[in-house]
């Protein structure tokens, strides 16, 4: 190829085009035996294809390739072509989508102009139980977290194992009920669920490979009413100037479930609902008020590996050659992306090339790439042998137009190939590409071309039109006729608008978290290295809960009853976890020296109020002992005299009475119309133990906590 640059300038002004002068030699025409050389200006950026459209169009035969030194191309060949990098600038001030700060490392600025968008969706999977899906929230990454129904575990100053799940809470999308919520919820988003007071919970976390062989790390903290559940500081609260930081935050995978407020060493106190304003929350016992509920989950990720490369301001590197679907630069080129530009010797002012991941692409060959490959040579043209009835005088001018005068009554394969004769008729599917013969009768013309099975496709429509009243209308295409009558057929329907009525939420109740038993829980130390948490990444979600009667107001969906108490739940078979405690790989207990337990709450209300007074008016989130045992707390009111007891008590209230007609209220003698359930279950401060033997369920190392070895090694 003799190569020449000359540039044209657009009338624009844009940057001028770039022209490259490629010779081309033993190139012909098929209406005759000489062969040529010419001479195309070819723009540098235009693909192989330009080349011959221009041979195509000066009258010349397209060759089957083009060769000049041992390299041969063809038509559409293709090669390997470098991504545009971006230069990035080292500064001492803050990073932008071009610059960087010299003490910030390279994945740090991958990550924020490059990483995957973080967004949460609620999706579900199979539960036990086919009608309730287990609900939860995902980043798509991995990451999963879900809301487990359990016992309340006794509130007794003694420990405890850990209680299974009931199953887990439905979750709902506060966007999907935003005219029916409280504008103080639709601001902060997230999800609701229903909780009845004094009902526990726990918290599951999943952290699947999802996209890699590895699971992604998370570093999650949890709050209560704003409270952090592993410190005990508040949200905008920094520890103490001149104390030493601790972790107040829980590694995903490793802690997969967290169920209450770290109080001490691998002691936890169960997490267990209140409603807000009461004054059991955590939230109210830390900050004097209760204004937010909870609990909120901050996710904060670790860092996506790989997503740039990274090199110093230098040429880019070759290329080995090959493409093999990966990176095929010298990896020795590339910087460290957890290092900073200082920590790799650059200074303030200096240039990085950030690069895909994937340096080069293969795409259509160019022009341009012809002079790179031999800038001075001069390429020839290749062309297949000639058939042997290849007649130089005539060429093959003579050969298409035997084909466009021949009759159409008879057309042989033997006529069309000229030179390769055979005695077998084949359907036009099966011969070369005869597209350009467009002046022949189709119909009329193929008629005689047939083999088994075989039928031309005007033959072929003309059939299913005569047959169009058949059952087989599968290839029946209907007539532009037929579409204009169907349209005229169609008048347009009257719409009205729906008439909806505006929804205002009225005394929505929240709950918030509370304190109860005491549980054996480690939270395991972080021993990754602090670098790996993405901060920019990180997000808040909301989780609201509502109370049952303000959950059926907003939903229309009737909760599900309170759980079961713990005795009824380890009667039933239920089973309690027993983990090996980590002495050396757990956290020390936050903040919580001052927080009283709900039973703790419950025994000063009544020791102020006495067993025998009985208060004025009904308040649900006051603790009332049922005077029917006088063992429990009451959790259901009598309508309509509005007297309170225990679930036990009505239930033998019930089973007491021989019809529904008969039953009364055994303090006023009222009849009863209905009872209605406040609370879960719980018994009197001191009357809770559990005086019974219950089943140790031992994990297996897989499910994320280390197995039960040595029970004489516990607390319990």
């Amino acid at each position: 190829m003799s190569a020449s640059l000359s540039t044209k300038q657009p009338e624009n002004g844009c940057k001028p085009e770039t022209y490259e002068k490629i010779t081309i030699e033993g190139v012909r025409k098929s209406t005759s035996d000489r062969v040529s050389t010419v001479v195309l200006s070819l723009r540098e950026g235009d693909p192989l294809t330009s080349l011959w459209n221009q041979l195509t169009e000066q009258g010349f035969d397209p060759p089957a390739s083009i060769k000049s030194g041992g390299k041969s191309y063809q038509k559409n060949s293709t090669a390997l072509f470098p991504h545009a990098y971006k230069e990035i600038k080292v500064v001492s001030g803050v990073s932008g989508a071009d610059e960087i700060n010299i003490d910030e490392p390279l994945i740090k600025h991958s990550n924020d102009y490059y990483g995957e968008p973080v967004q949460f969706v609620m999706d579900e999977q199979n539960s036990d139980d086919p009608k309730r899906p287990t609900k939860f929230i995902t980043d798509g990454r991995g990451f999963e977290v879900s809301f487990q129904k359990t016992p309340r575990m006794p509130d007794d100053d003694k420990l405890h194992q850990l209680p299974g799940s009931l199953g887990a809470y439905d979750l709902f999308n506060v966007e999907a009920y935003a005219d029916r919520l409280p504008k103080k919820i639709t601001e902060a988003g997230g999800v609701f669920l229903p909780m009845w007071q004094r009902e526990a919970l726990w918290i599951d976390f999943e952290s699947r490979k999802e996209r890699s062989s590895q699971n992604v790390k998370y570093a999650v903290r949890v709050f209560v009413g704003k409270v952090n559940a592993v410190s005990g500081l508040l949200m905008d609260e920094q520890s103490p100037e001149g104390e030493e930081k601790h972790q107040d935050y829980v590694i995903i995978p490793g802690q997969e479930w967290l169920d209450g407020i770290c109080v001490a060493p691998g002691v936890v106190r169960q997490f267990v609902a209140m409603p807000l304003g009461s004054g059991y929350t955590i939230e109210g016992q830390k900050t004097r008020e209760e204004t937010h509920g909870g609990p909120q989950i901050e996710v904060i990720p670790e860092y996506q590996q790989n997503l740039r490369c990274w090199c110093k301001d230098i040429e880019p590197v070759s290329v080995n050659g090959t493409y093999s679907g990966h990176n095929v630069a010298d990896p020795n080129t590339h910087l460290t992306e957890t290092r900073t530009p200082r920590e790799l010797g650059l200074q303030v002012g200096d240039i990085l090339r950030s690069y895909p991941i994937e340096l080069y692409y293969l795409s259509a060959m160019t022009i341009g790439r012809l002079r790179d490959v031999n800038a001075d040579a001069v390429w020839m043209a290749a062309y297949p042998p000639l058939p042997p009835s290849y007649n130089p005088s005539g060429g093959f001018k003579s050969f298409r137009q035997r084909i466009l005068n021949r009759s159409s009554k008879s057309m042989g394969v033997e006529d069309l190939c000229m030179g390769y004769p055979t005695k077998t008729d084949y359907p036009p599917s099966k011969m070369y590409d005869l597209a350009w013969i467009d002046s022949i009768d189709i119909e009329k013309g193929f008629n005689q071309w047939k083999d088994e099975g075989y039928q031309s496709s005007m033959a072929g429509l003309t059939q299913l039109k005569e047959d169009e009243d058949s059952e087989d209308h599968a290839l029946y295409m209907p007539s532009l006729s037929d579409l204009r009558l169907r349209m005229d057929t169609l008048e347009p329907q009257e719409t009205k608008p729906i008439q909806v009525n505006k929804f205002e939420p009225k005394n929505l109740k929240s709950m918030g978290l509370a304190a109860g038993g005491k549980l054996i829980q480690d939270i395991y130390t972080d021993r990754n290295p602090a670098s790996i948490w993405n901060h920019s990444a990180s997000r808040l979600i909301y989780v609201h809960i509502l109370s049952p009667a303000s959950f059926e107001q907003v939903t229309h969906i009737v909760p599900q009853p309170p759980s079961l108490d713990v005795k009824a739940y380890a009667e039933a078979g239920g089973q309690f976890f027993v983990v090996e405690e980590d002495i050396e790989g757990r956290i020390e207990g936050g903040e919580f020296e001052d927080i009283k337990s709900v039973s703790a709450i419950n025994k000063q209300i009544l020791a102020g109020k006495g067993k025998g007074r009985e208060e004025e008016e009904f308040d649900p989130m006051m603790a009332r002992i049922c005077k029917g045992c006088e063992i429990r707390l009451c959790d259901c009111i009598i309508r309509p005299c509005n007297h309170t007891f225990c679930n036990v008590c009505i239930q033998c209230l019930s089973t007491s009475s021989t019809s529904s007609s008969t039953r009364s209220c055994p303090t006023c003698s009222h009849p009863i119309t209905h009872v209605a359930g406040f609370s879960a279950p719980m018994n009197l401060p001191g009357e809770e133990p559990m005086r019974m033997k219950v089943p140790v369920h031992v994990l297996k190392i897989e499910d994320g906590r280390v197995a039960f070895k040595s029970i004489s090694r516990g607390r319990v």
